[in-house]
């Protein structure tokens, strides 16, 4: 996908209409741009975006900029100049790089998607606040809605994208009458994601299993067969834990895992992530065990008794899925769940 951001240029349109030059000028003075950005018109975007790294330009569909109007232009200026001012295309990057690391976790996609909300929101704001109307503003979002695509996910982008749901919550805050305005992200939204970016990475669900696989080759046959009726306690436990998941029980699931667990995430973290989960997937089809693994130590967990459990699962609206669960035997002696996830 970065390649493809290099060599985008060469199918590019850069001259502007006069009316839109001037519209063009008015916005970069009221960022107070150091230099005026590149406004190209291209076939190869489906969506209005702002792209690049080190020089950013904001991109037009082609098919779009044939028939809009100047209220339409404005509007995408403001919000990808905000886009812009904010730096949100290498925001965009890190997302991209976390969300790589963590694929495992469905909190981390959470959180991705609740910090590109306030960052539209944000833009939202600095669009109302140039073109000094909601109503117009939001109008020209369901314009172009109905001609364009409005999902983008190439990185070191950003830009007006979002789906059905995202748009239709984001009209209906933008005409609210309690709306509050704001010229950047919310502290609380950088604080919860701060705190929950350093939750994610102490959350024992990430396991790099083959690190842990050398890291215990050398246990002895004594000890395997002791394993193994250590793996079968804790595939019990996991298939209890997963059947309140699947039964949507998520508060009583956070109660009944291991207190390192409970020290990763709180309880309503876990259940609003695990609802939003569920609503993706659906109801779980079946699941059938895959393997499992005895291990006493884990990368970026403390030393412990633990069972890295996989089932090959299919759900309402995922035919095939992997689901790890990581068991460990907790300070009262019993088999609980400290790690789950689902790719």
């Amino acid at each position: 996908s970065l390649v493809f951001l290099r060599g985008i240029t060469a199918a590019t349109l850069t001259e502007l209409d006069n009316e839109f030059m001037t519209i063009l000028r008015e916005v970069s003075k009221v960022f107070k741009f150091k230099y005026l950005p590149e406004i190209l018109i291209t076939k190869a975007v489906a969506s209005p975006l702002t792209m690049g790294i080190s020089r950013v330009s904001v991109f037009i569909p082609e098919n779009l900029y044939g028939n809009m109007t100047e209220d339409e232009f404005r509007s995408i200026l403001f919000h990808e100049f905000a886009h812009i001012h904010h730096k949100d295309h290498l925001f965009s990057i890190l997302n991209k790089f976390i969300i790589g690391l963590n694929w495992w976790n469905p909190l981390v996609y959470h959180i991705s998607t609740e910090q590109n909300m306030a960052r539209e929101d944000v833009c939202d704001d600095y669009a109302i606040k140039g073109i000094k109307s909601a109503e117009v503003y939001s109008t020209c979002l369901v314009n172009l809605a109905e001609r364009i695509c409005l999902i983008s996910n190439l990185p070191a982008t950003a830009g007006m994208a979002g789906r059905k749901s995202s748009l239709e919550r984001r009209i209906k805050s933008i005409m609210s009458k309690e709306r509050k305005m704001f010229s950047k992200t919310k502290k609380s939204v950088k604080l919860a994601t701060v705190i929950l970016c350093a939750l994610v990475i102490s959350l024992i669900g990430g396991i790099n299993v083959s690190c842990a696989e050398a890291t215990n080759s050398t246990v002895g046959k004594k000890e395997s067969r002791q394993n193994s009726k250590s793996e079968t306690a804790a595939i019990k436990a996991a298939k209890s834990w997963l059947a309140l998941l699947d039964a949507g029980r998520f508060q009583e699931s956070w109660e009944q895992a291991a207190q390192v667990f409970k020290k990763a995430i709180t309880k309503e973290q876990w259940a609003k992530a695990m609802a939003g989960l569920k609503k993706a997937f659906g109801k779980n089809i079946s699941r059938k065990l895959k393997s499992r693994r005895y291990y006493t130590s884990l990368p970026g967990a403390p030393d412990g008794k633990y069972v890295v459990i996989q089932f090959k699962s299919s759900f309402e609206n995922k035919k095939s899925a992997i689901e790890t669960i990581t068991p460990i035997l907790d300070e009262d002696g019993k088999w609980r769940v400290s790690g789950y996830f689902i790719k």
